[in-house]
């Protein structure tokens, strides 16, 4: 069997400091560049055709899609950097950006393109190396990280980067987890779901839509500050500010202080990141907790709920927080009845649908690779 061989490369072999090139290393993997303009995202109205990328994690860090001189787009293939953030996302469309953006490149001496799998095998090994910064924007201070080392694949007594090797790593674990997901959906029978007439006719209605204040259909509380060094060990959820598992940031041994059935919207930190909560929990002060007046709400509601919430929210950010009080005169538009009251029925009814068809799509994804493999 061929062995792979590591060797020691640094993450940058160069960066800008105050305008001027910093050369770090010939032996560097990404050449950091700033970002071509830092964009006010409050500037901005986002329903465009270019990505605008963000600090915050999830959906590729792009906030949304907007219309701005073409001048300032940065370029395709390459790793936008949240520099106070950590994080780290393969770009595969020219981008516009915000503040505190660095712009990775693959250096030009490796003679390799950047490819979504090869971003991937990259941004994971970035990633661990970063696992034991703290966050902000000191901590991944140009002149601190793009000296750091990292171990890569080389060809076989070279020091040659093993490109092809990163790529059929990513393409293996690809496979395996493909694997996993068609064994799921056999053991749940999800992979035999059908869309029936109902679900045919919800898709193809078109509603009739109204716009609401967020404070005339929402009770809306603030979290409670919990600091880690007070929390305990124990099983009671706690919801923090971050994009990832649900806003799940630990378990403690507190007793929770909302009930299930609601909805947590980040106003600090991740800002805008909306998920619903189905059991009860503590959240902390930088949490917004919505619960639905006059309706008992559920997981299909508040999915379709939860989406509407987050577009809302994207106008807000790290320097424009979503607090309580801007939240109550949000507005949001909703899908209502003949009768203009909130059509919760449609909602529900859309998101089977919805599930059915993705389940469906993926399920021929599924089937798809496992022939071409």
């Amino acid at each position: 069997m061929k062995m792979t061989e590591f060797k020691e490369f640094t993450l940058a072999s160069s960066y800008y400091s105050r305008g001027k090139m910093v050369h770090v290393s010939d032996r560097g993997i990404f050449e950091i560049y700033p970002t071509k303009k830092k964009i006010n995202a409050n500037t901005l109205t986002f329903n465009g055709k270019y990505p605008y990328v963000a600090r915050g994690e999830g959906d590729n860090g792009i906030r949304g899609y907007v219309n701005y001189d073409k001048k300032y787009l940065n370029p395709a293939n390459t790793i936008s950097f949240g520099q106070d953030t950590g994080t780290l996302y393969y770009q595969p469309f020219a981008y516009f950006t915000g503040d505190k953006i660095q712009v990775f490149k693959l250096n030009p001496d490796l003679n390799q393109k950047l490819n979504p799998k090869i971003a991937l095998y990259l941004i994971t090994v970035a990633k661990k190396i970063f696992s034991t910064f703290t966050w902000g924007q000191n901590s991944f201070a140009l002149d601190k990280i793009s000296y750091l080392k990292i171990n890569l694949p080389v060809c076989l007594h070279t020091t040659k980067i093993d490109f092809q090797y990163m790529e059929n790593q990513v393409n293996r674990l690809e496979h395996d987890q493909m694997k996993m997901i068609d064994n799921y959906l056999a053991v749940t029978g999800l992979s035999h779901f059908q869309l029936n007439d109902e679900d045919l006719r919800i898709l193809e209605y078109k509603p009739k839509f109204a716009s609401f204040k967020i404070k005339d259909i929402f009770e809306i509380h603030k979290g409670k500050r919990l600091t880690k060094a007070n929390q305990t060990k124990g099983d009671t959820l706690f919801i923090g500010s971050t994009a990832l598992n649900h806003g799940e940031t630990a378990r403690i041994g507190q007793k929770p202080i909302f009930k299930p059935n609601t909805i947590t919207v980040c106003y600090n930190g991740s800002v805008g990141e909306t998920f619903y909560q189905d059991e009860p929990y503590w959240a902390s002060d930088d949490i917004n907790v919505l619960t639905l007046k006059n309706f008992k709400l559920n997981p299909e509601i508040a999915e379709y709920l939860c989406t509407v919430i987050k577009k809302a929210g994207k106008k807000y950010g790290y320097t424009y927080k979503w607090n309580v009080s801007r939240m109550k005169e949000s507005i949001i538009s909703l899908p209502v009845t003949a009768k203009n009251d909130i059509d919760f029925d449609y909602m529900e009814k859309y998101i089977n649908a919805m599930q059915k068809l993705t389940i469906k799509k993926f399920s021929v994804i599924i089937l798809l690779r496992g022939r071409l493999d």
